[in-house]
């Protein structure tokens, strides 16, 4: 599994989900501006600029922006891919593949010391203020906490031609491997993964805090997962055979501050935050490397981002509440919402879920919890739900003081009010059924049956 063979077999499989350009392209806007005006027309592609002979063979953006695209990678219908994960996850492992150095794609160009130039690489910018941000990159290093390797999905910051910061959240593990580093007066271990499949990507994102990462991934993809011992840190820190490229070196573990005015990841500029700082020493990469880029705050960003969160979900809140069918994270609301469903649930099982919710992941401030008849993918029927199935003085949870997020520009430092909703029907009681068009009519009208085709091309379309 690999970036370009994915790309090569989109472009014959489904023509119209790849678009390529191969004239020289303005990498600092262009990918942001192109897939945004294409989101306008709710059109997803995959967009990848080429520039062969560079330093980087090309950009590539948009890979998580259609949910649909998501699932073929999983074989899963798109409302099914987080349930799809998390089955996975519970499957065998899948035993990792130690690959040599010299047939390992990520080797096939390395640089050290002296040799390293991050700003050789004319990446997308994606900020307004000086430092480029790497949007789409996978964060591997050894929590001192357990000795066991750990995968994050991590913003990054080029500040020098040899240094990144890495913006923190107040309550992420990194912040706590960080913590117990500076305690020991160490540094931290780590590799900036840049660039692969994009199910292995969305699918290490998944695994980060399990054990045996690497096994785990194999379980996820399906098929044995090559790795191979880093520059930086030997067989202590292992890093995928297969990337596009690879950033190593260690991470200072004393926090500082970063610059605000990169994407914050929820609509807004980031203020200026902690940070830690990331010292490269090494840079390997494949001859012709794709740089992969996920596009922040549009529907690319948000679902790379929000499907590793739903997988949590179902995981945690699952154990407390069985009736628990399925979770999404809307990314329509930054990321701060989740959508929890549940099917026939007990009396105060909605509840308990909604309480356990919030206790995955601190970028969380909203949970709605919904009956199964209700869609979460689509918000519209979340609303209906909101709106005709809570008394608020009953069904609205308002949780003061609990972990905040950067993604929440209205927290009070690390401490954030949180809000839950139990939009369910009333367990055990009688409750109005919904007023809808049966399926079984459904199916027995066919539009073409009383509308010429033409004609029904010809009525507009209106979004609202």
């Amino acid at each position: 599994m690999d970036l370009r063979r994915y790309l090569q077999e989109l472009a014959v499989r489904s023509p119209a989900s790849v678009e390529r350009f191969t004239e020289a392209a303005d990498w600092q806007r262009q990918p942001e501006a192109e897939s945004a005006a294409l989101a306008d027309q709710e059109r997803w592609p995959v967009l990848h600029w080429e520039s062969p002979g560079s330093a980087l063979a090309g950009v590539v953006t948009n890979l998580f922006a259609d949910r649909a695209r998501i699932a073929a990678w999983y074989g899963a219908e798109p409302w099914q891919v987080s349930p799809e994960l998390r089955r996975r996850l519970h499957e065998r492992a899948v035993p990792v593949e130690a690959v040599e150095a010299s047939k390992a794609p990520v080797r096939q160009v390395v640089r050290q010391g002296s040799e390293v130039d991050l700003n050789a690489y004319q990446a997308p910018h994606h900020s307004v203020g000086e430092h480029t941000a790497i949007t789409s990159a996978l964060l591997i290093y050894r929590d001192p906490n357990d000795g066991a390797e750990r995968i994050c999905q991590q913003l990054a910051l080029r500040t020098s031609p040899s240094t990144l910061a890495l913006p923190l959240d107040h309550h992420s593990r990194l912040t706590l491997a960080a913590d117990a580093c500076r305690r020991r007066g160490e540094a931290i271990p780590a590799a900036l993964w840049i660039g692969h499949h994009p199910a292995v990507l969305l699918a290490a994102a998944c695994v980060g805090s399990e054990p045996q990462v690497w096994d785990r991934l194999g379980a996820l993809v399906g098929e044995m997962f090559g790795v191979v011992d880093s520059l930086s840190a030997g067989a202590g820190l292992r890093v995928p055979a297969a990337a596009e490229m690879i950033c190593e070196g260690s991470i200072d573990a004393a926090i500082g501050m970063v610059p605000g005015g990169f994407p914050a990841g929820n609509g807004f500029q980031a203020l200026e935050g902690p940070a830690l700082t990331m010292q490269v020493t090494h840079v390997s990469q494949r001859r012709e490397a794709l740089w992969c880029d996920a596009v922040p705050d549009q529907r690319d960003g948000y679902n790379a981002a929000g499907i590793p969160l739903e997988v949590a979900l179902l995981e945690t809140v699952g154990r407390q509440a069985p009736s628990l069918l399925n979770a999404r994270v809307p990314w329509t609301a930054a990321g701060l919402h989740v959508y929890l469903q549940l099917e026939k649930p007990r009396k105060g099982e909605a509840r308990e879920a909604l309480l356990t919710a919030f206790a995955v992941d601190a970028r969380i401030k909203h949970v709605f919890v919904v009956d199964d008849d209700v869609d979460i993918f689509d918000d519209r029927e979340v609303l209906w739900a909101l709106a005709t199935r809570t008394q608020w003085e009953r069904d609205a949870v308002v949780l003061p003081a609990l972990r905040g997020s950067r993604l929440d520009t209205m927290a009070d430092g690390a401490a954030a009010a949180k809000g839950g909703f139990d939009c369910t029907m009333p367990a055990g009681e009688a409750f109005s059924e919904r007023n809808a068009v049966t399926h079984s009519v459904m199916s027995e009208v066919r539009l073409e049956d009383y509308i010429d085709a033409e004609h029904l091309r010809r009525i507009p379309v209106e979004r609202q």
